[in-house]
């Protein structure tokens, strides 16, 4: 038994013994995904009525949203109705205090047409 031989031996019980090795850390490596892939699917299931939870909160959100929007648009309409109905009884109330001028006027023309009967009256009698 030569060198050769000795250092064979010592070659391949070292391969031997990184072979061992790589197939130990193979099974951790492969024991440490298995955990990574158990969590992964452990948050999966936690996280999935989560994301639907959320999906219907934005729906009905979106939905109120919505409503709301028709419900303001509904108010502006009336607001604009009650403004329009209010400015048409404000020119109403004009047109009857010019009227009411006019009656007014009207009056005073009457008035002094009979003052100036009477006066015609006195001045003759």
């Amino acid at each position: 038994m030569g060198l050769n031989d000795i250092l064979l031996s010592v070659l391949l019980v070292s391969a031997t013994a990184l072979c061992i090795y790589l197939i130990i850390i193979a099974k951790k490596l492969h024991n440490t995904l298995e955990n990574t892939n158990s969590i992964l699917d452990d948050f999966r299931r936690r996280v999935d009525p989560l994301v639907e939870n959320l999906t219907e909160i934005s729906e009905k959100m979106l939905a109120f949203s919505d409503q709301a929007e028709r419900q303001i648009s509904e108010y502006s309409r009336l607001f604009d109705e009650l403004r329009q109905r209010i400015n048409s009884l404000t020119n109403i109330k004009q047109l009857f205090s010019s009227s009411h001028s006019t009656d007014s006027f009207s009056k005073n023309i009457s008035a002094m047409r009979k003052g100036v009967k009477a006066f015609w009256s006195r001045l003759f009698n």
